[in-house]
């Protein structure tokens, strides 16, 4: 995805911010570049238990770890899969290590 259509689809989310596929597909893309604090600030107003489904939810948490808010990572990452398992024990450590 080019710079232009993120740009693109970024402005059509916050016009339609219910939109969570789209929401994925941008956070997705995101975390590809590792600009997690962008992606971060695509869930900075929003209520997090709401992100629905467990993909989103740990996808959304990974990002937040990444963008050194393990806290609020912790609030997505409680599915019972592999991957969420190790986010969430990711984000306990960092939150000890503070």
């Amino acid at each position: 995805m080019d710079d232009s259509t993120l740009d693109s689809l970024a402005g059509a989310l916050r016009a339609g911010p219910q939109n969570l596929p789209l929401l994925q597909a941008l956070l997705a893309e995101l975390v590809q570049r590792k600009a997690f604090a962008r992606a971060a600030e695509l869930l900075r107003e929003r209520e997090l238990s709401a992100l629905e489904p467990d993909g989103l939810r740990q996808l959304a948490g990974r990002v937040l770890l990444e963008a050194g808010e393990p806290a609020r990572a912790l609030e997505l990452l409680q599915g019972a899969s592999a991957e969420s398992q190790l986010l969430r024990a990711r984000a306990l450590l960092a939150i000890e290590r503070r």
